[in-house]
């Protein structure tokens, strides 16, 4: 059959068929020399990948372990905690004080349950998290093993069990135990992250045998002998690890140990080897059956195709032979269409290096690198020198055209720059050398040049781009800044002038948008003096004070045309004070959500004139819903207690120890019940109100008086300048420094 299929064929299918032979007989042959290479190399595979997976589950844990260490570290070292292990009697001020620090370190590790410090002198715990600790359990455990130690513990009313770690606190002498720091992790939870989920069973065992976690199958939670079995590993005790396949139910199940030398915990692991294997034999004789069939097909094909070559070859000839490639030369078939295959592609070539000559793109990319300067200057001159673009980067001008906002979407973003760069050439192209580039998508960069020969001003130019502009805005649903500056000094100042373009933008605060923004522009903004127009900013603070909108509205929109003679840095600064003065009066009232009102980190500079003017309207109506909720608080029957303690604490304010429990004494309330009354009737946690009380001291000290920030920290009851610096920046959004220029610059 083999020599009628070779033997009656010309050179050619010969030559195919007789490759196709020695193919598939290599095929076969390699085929059955590596399947037991293969199969050896699976199983080793396999048992390397569940020792690996176990050596991850150990690292898993040690870093567990390691954050609960940390978590120790952190609660041990505290100086209240310290105090309360040091208790001889029950304290409640200073359990509660204890639990506040507590309570800052609970829940950084997702799997704590609950975390308890036990004072055993005091027979007093404080408690983080669940109620249902078997705390009794858990203490005479630590009093027998002297240590820190990790074992699981059952909780109380319920089977079920947490993971304890548990920390020996030695208080007055490193001879009997004082109490403990016990941290409990959620069991299933740490099971899962540990061992991981699906069929796989999995076990963690501590040094002395005992179960820490495990994730049984339904194999073996149903059959207590399995799960026995399992943990009576001949080899569990030699050795760090091991794998082999054990029977259990009459099924193969690919079990491994590993025993983790830094903590001395053991890990093992229980996969039931037909599902590990059993798809990959599926998936190997799919494969080979698929491969099988593509080969067969491919033969088949393949000698269809040599049997008909022929038949058309003649008819292709012929057609080449006249085409301009041949250069009507006498040649053979073959050598007549490698000839024109040749001749063919050095065209291509030919036409794909003059098509590259002109890449727009490429252009484009090469200035925008020099405008964002990320671009290496020598290698980018090579560049232009070798495709052969001249651009006058000396004496340039560089427009930035920002898109405040479009109707268009982010996806038709391209599309509106495109409109833009195209406007721009048919407008300044006329007069001037242009380079229009798109930058992200919000920008759109537009290099100007005068043409040799053709004089025009700089201020021909601020009225094109204007005509520019309004043609753009009229045809197009945009809202724009244009800055523009220059002049540039080479092709390595483009970088610094659009760093100036940048600032430029800023100035839309005062002129708003739709504006073409240069520095002559700026300059005129410049007055003399800066003044503070302190009679009508009074007029505004009252108007919001007696709730007269209109009033309110129209002195804010005088207050905000005055703005407009100033820059960007003088006219905010201005903003930032009337902005802050209104501020304070929403700190002052009496709200039980002081939370509500306006953040001054994030409003305190608007981008524009017109959304300062929404940010302090909407000061004006939220100081009217807390006023009138404010009143409603004078029906509550310990109203008056409370502005006593609030008169007691503006009377105190700059005492180091001003707290909770001090405030409450004075009152003869207990600290938790003041606490409680104090925050349902001000909204404010009555540390945090006394903080608040600081600030706002502290911002009268700044404004009104000469004193030094150091020296006002200890009036206002700062004990550390660091801290006050820290507490004034969160409160304000503003240094003490900063405030103090913002609120008396003048003149």
């Amino acid at each position: 059959m083999i020599k009628k299929l070779i033997g009656g064929q010309n050179y050619f299918r010969k030559m195919l068929s007789t490759c196709l032979l020695v193919i598939s007989v290599t095929i076969f042959i390699l085929t059955v020399f590596f399947y037991q290479r293969y199969a050896d190399s699976l199983s080793k595979n396999l048992y390397d990948g569940q020792e690996k997976n176990l050596e991850k589950s150990a690292r898993t844990m040690n870093d567990l372990v390691s954050e609960i260490s940390q978590l120790y570290n952190t609660v041990i070292l505290d100086s209240r905690v310290v105090g309360f292990s040091s208790l001889k009697e029950f304290d409640p001020a200073e359990n509660y004080a204890t639990y506040l620090i507590v309570k800052k370190f609970y829940n950084i590790n997702p799997y704590v349950n609950s975390l308890y410090i036990y004072n055993a002198m005091a027979d007093d715990a404080i408690t983080c998290g669940s109620y249902r600790f078997n705390l009794d359990y858990c203490w005479e455990y630590l009093k027998e093993a002297k240590k820190a130690s990790v074992f699981p513990s059952p909780l109380t009313g319920t089977s079920e069990e947490v993971l304890t770690f548990a920390y020996p606190v030695y208080a007055d002498n490193f001879d009997e135990l004082s109490g403990g720091i016990f941290i409990n992790l959620d069991m299933k939870k740490l099971s899962e992250h540990v061992l991981g989920t699906g069929s796989q069973t999995g076990m963690v065992l501590g040094d002395n045998g005992m179960v820490l976690l495990s994730d049984l199958t339904e194999d073996f939670t149903s059959d207590p002998e399995a799960c026995e079995a399992f943990l009576a590993w001949p080899g569990l005790t030699e050795g760090e690890s091991a794998s082999s396949l054990r029977t259990f139910h009459g099924d193969d199940h690919l079990c491994a140990f590993y025993k983790d030398p830094a903590q001395n915990f053991t890990f093992l692991s229980g996969v039931p080897y037909s599902e590990i294997v059993g798809p990959m034999k599926v998936q190997r004789n799919l494969s080979l059956a698929v491969a099988a069939a593509i080969f067969l097909t491919a033969i088949l094909l393949q000698y269809i195709i040599t049997k008909r070559l022929y038949r058309p070859l003649e008819a292709i000839t012929e057609e080449l032979r006249d085409s301009k490639y041949a250069g009507g030369s006498d040649m053979d078939e073959f050598s007549l269409i490698r000839h024109v295959y040749e001749n063919a592609i050095d065209e291509i070539r030919e036409l794909e290096e003059e098509n590259a000559f002109y890449q727009p793109r490429m252009k484009s990319d090469l200035i925008r690198g020099l405008v964002l300067g990320n671009r290496d200057i020598a290698q980018t001159k090579e560049l232009l020198e070798k495709n052969g673009w001249e651009i006058p980067f000396d004496g340039m001008f560089l427009a930035c055209f920002f898109i405040e906002n479009s109707d268009s979407s982010d996806l038709l973003a391209p599309i509106v720059q495109t409109r833009i760069s195209q406007h721009l050439h048919e407008t300044l192209s006329p007069l001037f050398y242009t380079e229009c580039v798109p930058v992200a998508s919000d920008q759109v960069i537009c290099l100007i040049n005068t043409i040799e020969d053709i004089p025009i001003t700089f201020d021909e130019l601020v009225r094109l781009l204007e005509a520019a502009k309004d043609q753009l805005l009229t045809d197009n649903h945009l809202v724009l800044t244009i800055s523009l500056d220059g002049v540039t000094s080479g092709i390595d100042d483009l970088n610094r002038v659009y760093r100036r373009v940048l600032e430029l933008k800023n100035y839309r605060f005062v002129l708003g948008t739709n504006q073409i923004i240069y520095p002559g522009r700026v300059m005129e903004l410049m007055p003399e003096y800066m003044t503070y127009p302190d009679k009508l900013a009074d007029e505004i603070l009252a108007c919001m004070l007696h709730g007269k909108q209109k009033e309110f509205t129209e002195n804010v929109q005088e207050f905000l045309s005055i703005l407009k003679q100033y820059s960007y840095q003088p006219a905010s600064l201005l903003f930032n004070r009337l902005y802050l003065d209104l501020l304070f009066q929403m700190q002052k009232l009496n709200a039980p959500d002081k939370d509500s009102y306006l953040s001054a980190e994030t409003l305190h500079t608007p981008a524009t004139l017109t959304e300062g003017a929404g940010v302090l309207l909407t000061i004006f109506e939220w100081y009217q819903e807390r006023k009138a909720a404010a009143e409603q608080l004078k029906d509550n029957k310990h109203f008056e207690r409370i502005e006593e303690s609030r008169k007691y604490i503006e009377e105190h304010y700059n005492d180091y120890n001003l707290s909770a429990g001090m405030v409450a004494e004075y009152l003869g309330y207990s600290t938790n019940y003041f606490s409680r009354i104090f925050k349902s009737i001000t909204g404010f946690y009555i540390n945090d109100y006394i903080r608040q009380i600081r600030i706002v001291k502290a911002q009268e000290l700044l404004m009104n008086s000469d004193m030094t920030i150091t020296t006002i920290a200890e009036a206002t009851g700062f004990s550390n300048p660091n801290y006050f610096y820290s507490i004034f920046k969160k409160e304000t959004g503003l240094t003490p420094a900063a405030y103090r220029n913002a609120g008396q610059r003048n003149g």
